[in-house]
């Protein structure tokens, strides 16, 4: 079985974790926490009210970036037509 979760827009790094000095208390950034909802509504939908897997996983990734809009034009054609990751 293939279940595949699909989510636009740019992927998204975790956050660090920051600290409050006063209080010694953690907490997640806000964009961090709004991103992980998003991701989670997303997988919620394409479960489609399926019990949650059990047992041995394969997992594959794919995060598509746009290329990097610092690179020369030369770099970013070759980018484009894939002769650079």
């Amino acid at each position: 079985m293939t279940i595949t979760i699909s989510l636009p827009g740019l992927p998204k790094g975790k956050g660090r974790p920051r600290f409050v000095r006063a209080t010694g208390r953690t907490y997640t950034p806000a964009d961090t926490v709004s991103y992980e909802g998003a991701l989670k509504l997303a997988a919620r939908v394409s479960m489609q009210g399926r019990a949650p897997l059990d047992g041995a996983l394969a997992v594959t990734m794919v995060a598509e970036f746009p290329v990097a809009s610092s690179w020369s034009k030369k770099k970013q054609a070759a980018a484009l037509a894939g002769a650079v990751r």
